[in-house]
């Protein structure tokens, strides 16, 4: 089994609270533009050339070598250039602190993994912090969350603090801060540290697991020193990249068998590293199921408009996830030719492949609101459309490939219709815009509901003969949505009223992708498990459709499906339709 490393890591963090430490480098920092210590050194040498009248480029160390028959050193050029502690505050205040044009643009002031850290730390799952970074962000963020550290950057301060068992947060600054000309940044001053440094370092690299990001372990030959030192494996080791590991990080990573996150920034990495805590922590499961956090993490992050663009990425990526299992599953040969055996062993491994993307569809499109809906309507679509048409010279089936969609298209519409949330079930039902096999529109009519009804019929368990599609589809989803439905009769009517919408919408967009300003017939449309519920269960009086044509005439153009934009909006275009799928029911035969 191949678990996702991030919910590993969230795993590890959530069930063992306070016991991992990170070491964050200036790949943390980057993101807010703020400088190394080597790129000050650089401007420094810049600004230094231009005082002596000379010219520094290309190569600023090798002038200042030529210059001054000297390594460049970060204490002298500061000491040069600003002669007054004052004027060596203001100096180095310009490299951290934003001006005020930068803090309007965002500019060196906390990110996004500055504050998702900082979140870490007020709910108590992060204690010890290592950094190698001159700025105060993270000091900053932790702040704002109503954490003061104690932040230590000088062996002194080191000596006289408290012991780390009695710290909400401590965070240790290796190479000092950056209003403290002695912070380390030649190869020399990085060698070694202090004894006292070396001595915290060793407690927290034994008592700690570690989450390292941003640092590369290529200059820190003090820092990488205190790894070999450490022989204990008490917790494991996370070690994040952008690329391909070096080779100091690979040798520390070896040493301690810990594990390599490949991840997309800094930012990016935190955020779903919270996400996932919390999750795990709001549902306070034993293991680190993506299926059973989904819920959590969908619900918290629809509850806040600044999450929208963690939402976004969440559903993104599980989407994209769902897609490379379902090709997978369609890349098994399943074709035309190889009989209802292989396909049915490809529909028995769906619910699985999109166990995760279920959950999220149906809590999502529970709670959606407006800003929310092309979120989670784009998700049918993609899922529906595989690239896999062709296996091994075999045609696959429209149907085939895109009955995941179906699966989702449910989970999502019905769960709509359980919140009656009528504008996500609308956009649902005619923005998820398919185009597969020379058809284009959206999916709901592009889908060939017949076919799938044929095969459905030879699900075993479901013997259903005049609504066997429809039976499949009830049964593998009424555990998802039993959290929102509790009740069994009540699933079945908001079940049978999503099928019954699903079918009228079939019926109105068809006639429109026609052209015909009137809606002429409605043979095609699909039908469900309502029809033989009506013929055959004495229980189902009135008829869903009586229902509804009862709230119609009860609230006109006040009927929350039309005011969400469904039969064009008005109660006349409704009726029509209605009326003809009325009609061609009548007409139907069951056998």
């Amino acid at each position: 089994m191949n678990i996702d490393p991030i919910i590993s890591l969230a795993f590890a963090m959530q069930t063992n609270k306070g016991a991992y430490a990170l070491l964050v480098g200036s790949g943390l920092s980057r993101a807010a533009q703020i400088p190394t210590g080597w790129e000050i050194v650089l401007d420094l040498i810049g600004r230094l050339a231009t005082l002596e009248n000379e010219e520094c480029e290309p190569d600023r160390i090798a002038w200042y070598r030529r210059k001054y028959n000297d390594e460049p050193d970060y204490a002298r050029l500061i000491q040069e250039l600003a002669k007054s502690p004052e004027e060596r505050h203001h100096l180095l205040k310009a490299y951290f602190e934003p001006n005020a044009d930068e803090r309007e643009q965002g500019v060196k002031l906390p990110t996004s993994a500055h504050r998702a850290i900082a979140d870490l730390v007020a709910r108590g799952y992060v204690r010890a912090i290592i950094t190698t970074n001159f700025d105060r962000l993270l000091e900053r963020a932790i702040e704002d969350a109503g954490i003061t550290p104690a932040v230590l950057s000088t062996a002194d301060s080191i000596e006289g603090s408290l012991p780390m068992v009695h710290q909400r947060c401590v965070v240790v600054k290796v190479h000092g801060d950056y209003l403290d000309t002695r912070i380390r940044n030649t190869p020399d001053e990085l060698a070694r540290y202090d004894e006292r440094v070396d001595r915290l370092l060793d407690r927290i690299l034994d008592e700690f697991g570690l989450l390292v990001c941003g640092w590369s372990a290529d200059w820190d030959t003090a820092l990488c020193a205190a790894f070999d030192r450490c022989k204990s494996r008490r917790f494991t080791l996370y070690w994040t990249c952008r690329g391909e590991v070096g080779e100091n990080a690979r040798r520390l990573v070896q040493g301690r068998s810990g594990n390599v996150i490949k991840i997309d920034d800094a930012d990016r990495f935190f955020a779903q590293l919270l996400e996932r805590v919390i999750s795990l922590e709001d549902i306070k499961q034993l293991h680190p199921l993506s299926a059973a956090t989904a819920a959590a993490t969908v619900k918290r992050l629809i509850s806040d408009s600044h999450h929208r663009v963690r939402l976004y990425d969440l559903i993104k990526d599980e989407t994209e996830a769902a897609f490379s299992r379902i090709s997978d599953l369609i890349k098994g040969a399943i074709t035309r030719q190889g009989g209802d055996d292989k396909i049915l062993s490809v529909f028995d491994c769906y619910p699985g492949a999109l166990a995760t993307m279920r959950e999220l569809m149906v809590h999502g499109c529970y709670w959606a609101q407006q800003e929310h809906y092309g979120v989670f309507t784009k998700c049918v679509p993609r899922i529906a459309r595989d690239p896999q048409r062709n296996v091994g010279g075999y045609k696959i089936a429209q149907w085939v490939r895109a009955a995941p969609g179906v699966i989702l298209l449910y989970a999502g519409g019905v769960a709509a219709l359980a919140a009656r949330n009528y504008g996500m079930f609308a956009h649902l039902m005619q923005e998820s815009i398919c185009r597969d096999d020379g058809k284009e529109g959206p999916f709901v009519i592009v889908y060939p509901w017949d076919q799938l009804h044929r095969f459905a019929q030879t699900i075993p368990g479901v013997n259903h003969r005049f609504a066997a599609d429809s039976k499949w589809l009830f049964d593998l989803l009424r555990e998802p949505l039993r959290p929102l439905l509790v009740g069994d009769d009540e699933y079945e009517l908001v079940f049978d009223r999503f099928e019954y919408l699903r079918s009228l919408v079939y019926v109105d967009l068809a006639a429109r992708k026609r052209g015909d300003d009137e809606v002429r017939d409605a043979y095609n449309a699909p039908v469900g498990l309502f029809r033989w519920r009506e013929r055959y269960d004495g229980r189902r009086e009135p008829t869903i459709g009586t229902d509804i044509s009862d709230e119609v005439e009860e609230r006109g153009d006040n009927w929350e499906p039309l005011k969400a934009g469904l039969f064009g909006g008005t109660t006349s275009r409704f009726k029509q339709v209605q009326s003809r799928y009325e009609q061609s029911l009548s007409k139907r035969q069951f056998i």
